[in-house]
């Protein structure tokens, strides 16, 4: 069965009609993603379901998505505002599709071509007066969302244009028998998502979104890595047995982990995270299928006394080396090729591969690099029996993919003021559960962050020793974190007790610390005579007393209750409107 879609003003015989207007939702089986529909879909807030690019806050009441119709196809004006077909599909499994794209002009038009937000294109040109037509292979699989406990059914497939004036002129899908290859692992390999107006340099992207970019249509990628997971946490969370429900006999599975093992007791390199490989390595052979094991990315650190570079991961690469030639299976070294990168060009150089801030998660640039590593070493493969069918779908094309020499993070246009409407009792002040048990630390730090409209990242960089990035918070810590709402004197060295209920104290200082990032904060005169407090929260409280959020009765040092911690929230979010 083939399903085609036409874009254009031309009718085209046995194929389904697509206009601008035409949205994808829950009552509409196929069309475009825009910033209307993606607000009002409840089916489209997953980001692992759809397109994973929506816009970031100072855009969210924005029209940005324009789509105009000749009769070539559907375009933008804009060069940087993606646009997103979204169709269902009769069945899961996977789908050839073949994307024809247009160029009527008389100028070379540069796009990039994605599933989701896998890429399958990097930014090349199509010829003036020019039509091409792309075959991919698309996965459909039920698959666990960022934050969900719950497996979803997928039940669609996405194709997003990136390209100023190419006209997406049709899509044909139908399904195909080749084997899939499917992805276990970390932040550094998931499918991230994407902000626009598109900045390569300004989103976050595990290498594994950028793979499909160096294969053919003889294979499909299913992509199961999201942040936080462990080898551990990857079965027990239920991401494994997804992978085990559609494994079979000629896949393939790749396995990287360790960003988040080594911070646990329990999955040191050569106990628990090594015996966890081994046993997935037993369960992908009994299907029949190919297990590959991948070494862990290597982060851009270096050491603060001598400029050395700080290697945080060698032992659990060493891990991989040894368990492949022990399983005679072929190895992705990709931690020595991602350091011998990082080492070659330096701390600031290779800051450009990596989103900004960030030292352990890579942009497009560095995802798309990185994928080429890994793609790199599959060739190699072909000396081991079984692994001929990867090899051959994998190929390097020559790609010209340079960061910008400073990259800055996205932030709001010149002039840009938010005025956004004030929340009058959001959900977060109405309700709140357990209102008479004390608040954690980190339920403190999630309760502010709304309070004060940051939002949680969907990455962690382990600045703090026990907090692991699968646990709910990691993310609500790294926003807090970024944001200068962590008082390092709040911290225990490495560590910041997420579970730990917080005083008074604790809480005021997170508070003001969060609200100074967007008011200027009176400073305070004087404390109770009767307070005993350290000197680092002395500043604190005396800014809190100043902003009438306590008073001289107020116990700084007692664990604060839930409904307290309410209150200084709905002031907080008050102040900030």
């Amino acid at each position: 069965m083939v399903i085609h879609y036409s874009f254009s003003t031309q009718k085209t015989e046995g194929a389904l009609s697509v206009t601008p207007s035409l949205l994808y939702g829950e009552n509409q089986p196929y069309g475009f993603v825009t910033e209307q529909n993606r607000k009002s879909e409840a089916c489209l807030k997953y980001p692992e379901l759809t397109s994973a690019f929506d816009v970031p806050y100072w855009y969210q009441d924005t029209r940005l998505t324009n789509i105009q119709l000749d009769e070539v196809g559907c375009f933008l004006e804009e060069d940087c505002i993606p646009l997103c077909f979204q169709t269902a599909v009769p069945s899961q499994g996977n789908y050839l599709a073949a994307v024809t794209l247009t160029n009527p002009t008389d100028q070379e038009c540069p796009f990039v071509l994605f599933t989701g937000r896998r890429r399958i294109a990097a930014i090349q040109t199509l010829a003036p007066s020019s039509r091409l037509t792309l075959s991919l292979v698309v996965n459909v699989t039920d698959i666990i969302p960022r934050g969900q406990n719950d497996r979803k059914a997928d039940s669609t497939v996405t194709i997003t244009l990136i390209g100023s004036r190419i006209r997406l002129t049709s899509v044909s899908l139908r399904p195909c028998d080749v084997p899939t290859l499917y992805i276990a692992g970390d932040s550094t390999v998931t499918d991230q998502s994407g902000s626009y107006p598109y900045r390569p340099e300004q989103c976050y992207s595990g290498w594994g979104q950028a793979l499909p970019l160096y294969l053919n249509d003889s294979v499909a990628l299913s992509n199961h890595a999201h942040s936080g997971l462990t080898t551990e946490s990857f079965r027990a969370e239920g991401h494994h047995a997804i992978v085990l429900d559609y494994l079979k006999a000629g896949d393939y599975f790749f396995l990287q982990f360790a960003h988040n093992d080594q911070k646990l007791d329990h999955l040191k390199a050569k106990e628990g995270y090594r015996n966890n490989l081994i046993r997935y390595i037993d369960e992908i052979r009994s299907r029949g299928a190919y297990p590959v094991l991948v070494t862990p990315l290597g982060r851009n650190t270096w050491k603060g006394n001598d400029g050395t570079y700080n290697d945080l991961l060698a032992e659990y690469a060493d891990t991989c080396r040894l368990l492949a030639n022990e399983y005679r299976l072929p190895l992705i070294d990709l931690h020595k090729a991602s350091t011998d990168f990082i080492k070659s060009h330096g701390l600031e150089d290779s800051r450009r591969y990596f989103f900004p801030g960030d030292y352990t998660h890579t942009n497009d640039y560095g995802a798309v690099m990185m994928a080429g590593y890994v793609a790199a070493d599959c060739l190699k493969a072909n000396t081991f029996c079984g692994y001929e069918a990867l090899t051959a779908a994998m190929s390097i094309p020559s790609l010209t993919f340079t960061p910008p020499a400073v990259i800055q993070p996205a932030k709001p246009p010149q002039g840009f003021v938010d005025d956004r409407p004030k929340q009058s009792g959001p959900a977060f002040v109405q309700t709140i559960d357990r209102p008479d048990e004390p608040i954690t630390r980190a339920e403190a730090l999630a309760l502010l962050i709304q309070a004060v409209h940051f939002f949680p990242t969907n990455v962690y960089n382990d600045m703090f020793d026990d907090v692991v990035g699968h646990e709910w918070y990691a993310g609500t810590i790294e926003c807090a974190y970024q944001n200068g709402m962590i008082d390092p004197s709040l911290a225990d060295g490495k560590h910041i007790h997420p579970n730990r209920p917080a005083t008074l104290a604790d809480f005021l200082s997170m508070a003001i610390n969060a609200c100074a990032s967007r008011k200027t904060l009176p400073a305070g005169e004087e404390l109770p005579v009767s307070c005993d407090v350290s000197d680092w929260l002395k500043p604190y409280l005396k800014t809190a007393l100043a902003l009438n959020w306590i008073d001289d009765s107020s116990n700084a040092s007692a664990p604060l209750l839930r409904k307290d911690a309410r209150t200084i929230a709905q002031k907080v979010s008050d102040m900030i409107g």
